[in-house]
């Protein structure tokens, strides 16, 4: 009724992850997209380098807008403190809806902060034309609203990476960052960019002030409890079955969700009722909702044995809080990037195990990793350590990272300006 409603654009493409959309219907729907944005801005001219020395430090701005109504910054954080800066010379252009400063966590000496306040995606990319951006880095194209500055062509080299969802549909993105899981080799056709390949797909900064990882609970509980702490959206009928089934395997099992959502008694019981609906023993369901710090919600972690990941959209920032806190996380590696993030860490810190092909075998899995707590102990043990020398090692990510935008601006320096 109102194609060119960029809101309602919006939240049909996020909404997509959550259903069984596959790889080429969520590139055509995104593509849909993008052709009408690019239709709607017209032809834009790609800036031309200022300078085309390939090796010269590069100025490069990572776009940020709204930055106090999403997790972004947890992923960005971590980047901007090991970036080489003196390769780099680092800018942050964003805003926050409620007006206040930039976040703490994304405060830096060498990093110049632009307040985008205002400004809407025309006027954001000639502002980051004029100040010769040579690369922009847009790091939460998980949002298409978010996306329409690279339309504008902001900067010569544009790059998508870290909170995404799939192709941000424009040819006006040079280049998207994924990894061999999340974006593997047969899948270039899903992208108008050109995929860059690190060893993992993003970081994400160690929670301060986590607690220290606790025994394996079963250990003390004598029953096996799993959990998840994903936005209850993610939990399908399909995912209930499932998660039943595991449940009628595990004699004593409990299942913990935890989610703000569940401060409601009517989502509760609502949930109950969907569960007892899949076949599952609504009895067995624990809820925890809101918790006030941080390092509240990492300590519910000390009660949960094994997480259990939701398909198709498994998760990201819970599965990588999940690992710092000891805990694996049980996971159908999908057919879209969104499917895959979990099945990208859990390789990543060594537990491949952990990430299955075929969702038939999740729930015989979880019986029979539920089966062998000393196992269980050890992983839970080791796990945090695996995580901060592979996930959560953001200087090496980094150097990775660098090397890919350094490889890209090579190429840009000796393309055709004619």
């Amino acid at each position: 009724l109102e194609p060119g409603s960029e809101a309602h654009w919006t939240n049909y493409l996020f909404t997509q992850v959550f259903t069984d959309a596959d790889g080429p219907s969520l590139y055509r729907e995104n593509r849909a997209w993008g052709a009408a944005v690019e239709n709607r801005v017209g032809p834009v001219v790609r800036p031309r380098p200022r300078d085309t020395d390939p090796e010269r430090p590069l100025r490069l701005a990572y776009y940020m807008p709204e930055l106090d109504t999403h997790v972004t910054p947890r992923f960005v954080a971590p980047m901007v403190s090991e970036h080489d800066h003196e390769g780099f010379s680092l800018a942050i252009y964003g805003d926050r809806t409620d007006g206040g400063p930039r976040p703490a966590a994304l405060s830096h000496p060498k990093v110049r902060w632009v307040d985008t306040r205002g400004l809407d995606a025309a006027a954001a990319a000639a502002r980051l034309r004029d100040d010769d951006i040579d690369v922009l880095v847009h790091p939460c194209t998980f949002k298409a609203r978010y996306r329409t500055v690279l339309a504008h062509r902001a900067a010569p080299l544009q790059i998508a990476g870290v909170n995404v969802i799939a192709t941000t549909g424009l040819t006006a993105t040079d280049a998207f960052i994924g990894d061999s899981v999340v974006t593997p080799g047969d899948e270039s056709a899903l992208f108008t960019e050109t995929l860059i390949r690190l060893p993992v797909f993003n970081t994400y900064r160690i929670p301060p002030d986590a607690p220290a990882v606790t025994v394996l609970p079963a250990m003390r509980n004598e029953l096996v409890r799993f959990g998840s702490f994903n936005n209850p959206t993610k939990i399908s009928p399909r995912v209930l079955r499932v998660w039943a089934d595991v449940l009628g395997r595990v004699s004593g099992s409990r299942l913990l969700l935890k989610h703000r959502a569940f401060d409601d008694t009517g989502v509760r019981e609502a949930m109950r009722a969907r569960f007892a609906a899949a076949g599952g023993d609504p009895a067995r369901l624990e809820f925890a909702g809101f918790t006030a710090t941080a390092r509240d919600y990492l300590e519910a972690y000390g009660d949960v044995d094994i997480a259990l990941d939701p398909m198709p959209f498994s998760g990201g920032t819970t599965s990588y809080e999940a690992i710092w806190m000891g805990v694996p996380v049980l996971t159908v590696t999908g057919a879209t990037l969104l499917a895959r993030q979990t099945t990208s860490l859990m390789r990543a810190v060594g537990h491949p195990e952990f990430a299955l092909s075929d969702p038939a075998d999740y729930a015989p899995r979880a019986a029979a990793l539920a089966a062998d707590l000393d196992t269980l102990a050890t992983t839970r043990a080791s796990l945090r350590e695996a995580a901060r020398t592979s996930i959560f090692d953001a200087a090496a990510y980094m150097r990775a990272f660098e090397t890919a935008i350094r490889d890209l601006w090579r190429a840009e320096c000796r393309r055709d300006f004619a």
